[in-house]
């Protein structure tokens, strides 16, 4: 198989260890507004950004304000996030083989580039889609969260290459889903596993991010 020339990766569960970090931060920011939503009910709500899941969990009135704590969460603990000793050399050793480099998340944008800016991630990646919109480049242009293809498919345009030319790399069915409706070959991160998540396993399986480097063909 010819290596891709653009890797598209996840977020939460794959550049980060952030499952915790981010149930916590819905039970924080739902708790003053009715019972607090376990580990599995915020999984299970994951695909769109997180105004969206508040939107499922809450009556009307109390999205905006739990929104506003959900993020003071997210600042005030960014900075304990986790990330795998070997990714911060991958995506070096993807800039340094010419290899794109994107991000599609279904987590909101104002998390998304906190965290980023926070754990100094930011510059690894050439385009960034959020859950809510196109971080980088700009863009308006309206996208689906996961598991529809279209993130995947706009980083491809971004990035010039065909579809069969880019792989994803995620934790979770919905990156396996939209991987596989955008025509993307994708593989397994699970490193940053969580007890409660459910794939179907029909792809390749990865345990640290040096997996990684032979599908993309690097030493």
């Amino acid at each position: 198989m010819t290596p891709p020339h653009a890797v598209i990766f996840d977020l939460d569960g794959t550049v980060i260890d952030s499952h915790a970090y981010t149930f916590a931060a819905f039970r924080h920011a739902c708790a003053p507004f009715g019972p607090a939503p376990d580990d599995a009910t915020v999984y299970a709500a994951f695909g769109p950004s997180e105004r969206i899941i508040l939107q499922r969990l809450l009556l009307p009135e109390a999205v905006e304000p739990a929104y506003a704590r959900l993020q003071q969460y997210y600042v005030a603990h960014a900075a304990g996030l986790g990330v795998h000793p070997q990714m911060r050399p991958l995506l070096a050793s993807c800039r340094a083989a010419g290899i794109a480099c994107g991000l599609f998340t279904g987590r909101g944008g104002d998390s998304t580039a906190h965290i980023l800016a926070a754990l100094e991630l930011d510059a690894w990646f050439d385009a960034v889609v959020a859950g809510d919109g196109v971080l980088r480049p700009r863009s308006e242009v309206a996208l689906r969260p996961k598991p529809a293809p279209d993130g995947v498919l706009h980083l491809c345009a971004v990035f010039g290459v065909p579809p069969h030319a880019a792989m994803v790399i995620g934790d979770s069915q919905l990156d396996l889903e939209a991987a596989h409706a955008a025509g993307v070959p994708g593989a397994l991160a699970s490193w940053h596993p969580w007890a409660g998540r459910s794939v179907d396993g029909r792809t390749h399986d990865l345990t640290a991010p040096d997996a990684v480097r032979p599908l993309l063909g690097l030493e």
